[in-house]
């Protein structure tokens, strides 16, 4: 369980080179449920997020060696009830952190059967605006998730920036 941790259940704000995350529970966090800069080969699979603050999961590229920021593989996961800010927070943040999948600048990305949902929490909150915002990809495939009721304003969301390939279709309850 990486669960009730005042940043991010998990965190990596350096070159993080490889990982592997099963049936993990990742949920109530302050901070988002998994966050890292420069992530390379990580593959998430059969975990559940939940009830996280922040996003579900960010990831942010932060130099220019695009070989070194990709190969992130999530399969079989659960997103619910992520990025319940308040309306004050997110007035200090990027809006699109209200989401289950915040993540740019990065190749070879593939998101493929999860599930998305949105919910409830304290204090009347709902969340997340988004299921997924991607900027900045290339070689990547975003298809075969469930994502009715996923999100409040936008199930998939495209910043722009795609560097080469970047495959979105077949995504359901959008």
């Amino acid at each position: 369980w990486f669960s009730v941790n005042r940043g991010a259940g998990i965190l990596s704000d350096r070159r993080f080179m490889s990982g592997t995350f099963g049936g993990n529970r990742i949920e109530c966090n302050f901070g988002e449920g998994v966050k890292f800069n420069n992530l390379g080969y990580a593959q998430f699979n059969g975990n559940y997020w939940d009830f996280n603050h922040g996003c579900g999961f960010s990831c942010y590229g932060t130099d220019n060696d695009f070989d070194f920021r990709g190969h992130i593989s999530f399969t079989g996961n659960i997103f619910y009830r992520d990025g319940l800010f308040d309306t004050e927070e997110l007035k200090d943040k990027e809006k699109y952190e209200s989401s289950h999948i915040l993540i740019s600048d990065a190749c070879n990305v593939l998101i493929n059967s999860n599930d998305f949902g949105i919910g409830g929490g304290e204090y009347g909150k709902i969340g997340p605006n988004y299921s997924i915002v991607h900027k900045n990809l290339c070689t990547s495939i975003i298809s075969g998730n469930t994502m009715m009721c996923g999100s409040k304003e936008k199930n998939i969301l495209s910043l722009g920036g795609e560097l080469g390939q970047v495959i979105v279709k077949d995504n359901v309850g959008g």
